[in-house]
């Protein structure tokens, strides 16, 4: 009897103990935390690439945005490739379709190799188009997640969805969109960048 009592409490003590070292795509993070952290860096301006971006209004967590987030990382770590097409070929816009998000204005933001969210957000701040998304004044909601599956080369794929619904309108031009290589201003349609 006391054998099962200790080895109860051993197991407990042994959950209870927080990691040394956080895990692979933070999974314990919680949301209030990320959202805190990419509004933080939303409410300075900065320059992304030879772009100077104005500060952006907060994001809203929203979570159909999480749900495409998480399944699509899920599909690029079983994978082990990143691109923003899927296997089946859907593109982002598509994708959103599909998880029935009333898109008018939609982003992605992908990485893979990152253990925390500070190293990801790191690495998007450096590359002018993932930073220029960052700081999207059009973005109102945003959707994050990350995967990692188990194998010889494991490594954490992140995925930030960043949208704006339909239902708010008017999107206001800016010199910050029309500069986005692979971006498109909206007039009546979606547009994804």
């Amino acid at each position: 009897m006391k054998a099962a009592t200790l080895a109860a409490l051993l197991s407990a003590a042994v959950i209870l103990t927080p990691p040394a070292v956080a895990a692979p795509c933070d999974l314990n993070l919680r949301t209030e935390q990320v959202l805190k952290q990419l509004n933080a860096l939303r409410a300075q301006a900065r320059v992304c690439g030879k772009q100077a971006m104005g500060a952006a209004a907060p994001l809203r967590w929203q979570p159909t945005l999480v749900d495409a987030a998480s399944r699509y990382a899920a599909e690029l770590s079983g994978r082990d490739k990143l691109t923003h097409t899927s296997l089946s070929g859907a593109t982002l816009a598509e994708r959103l379709d599909a998880a029935r998000y009333p898109m008018r204005l939609a982003g992605e933001n992908l990485a893979s190799g990152p253990d925390s969210i500070e190293e990801v957000i790191g690495l998007w701040l450096q590359s002018p188009g993932h930073c220029e998304n960052l700081m999207g004044a059009d973005f109102t909601e945003v959707g994050l997640a990350c995967d990692i599956r188990e194998g010889h080369q494991a490594q954490p794929y992140w995925v930030l969805e960043l949208g704006r619904p339909r239902n708010i309108r008017p999107i206001q031009a800016s010199a910050q969109l029309s500069q986005v290589p692979e971006g498109l201003l909206p007039s009546d349609g979606p547009a994804v960048r």
